[in-house]
């Protein structure tokens, strides 16, 4: 599955900008006894380069954002592990999500 658009607010200060084109998976996670199964979005997102159409295969890009979302199986709710590169390493955050009404 790609993911054309994935938007993460950040509540940081200061604000930080990070765009990535992101693919990835979605799987659904059943836990052995019990009732408690999650969908599980797994992404990981590269920086968006502007490589010409003729110039060869192109550089080696690291990737420069990784999500870990858990959604309950109603789509409505759950939590994101997210990282996201910086100039002096990653920088790990979470936050609980609820579905936009």
């Amino acid at each position: 599955m790609t993911l054309s658009l994935l938007s993460v607010p950040l509540v940081l200060e200061p604000r930080i900008v990070n765009t990535s084109i992101v693919k990835g998976q979605f799987i659904y996670e059943y836990l052995m006894n019990s009732e408690d199964s999650k969908i599980r979005i797994d992404v990981t997102g590269y920086p968006n380069i502007q490589w010409p159409e003729n110039g060869g295969i192109g550089p080696v890009i690291p990737p420069n954002f990784k999500a870990m979302i858990l959604l309950n199986t109603n789509w409505s709710s759950g939590i994101i592990k997210y990282q996201y590169a910086t100039n002096v390493g990653w920088v790990t955050e979470s936050q609980e999500i609820q579905l936009a009404i």
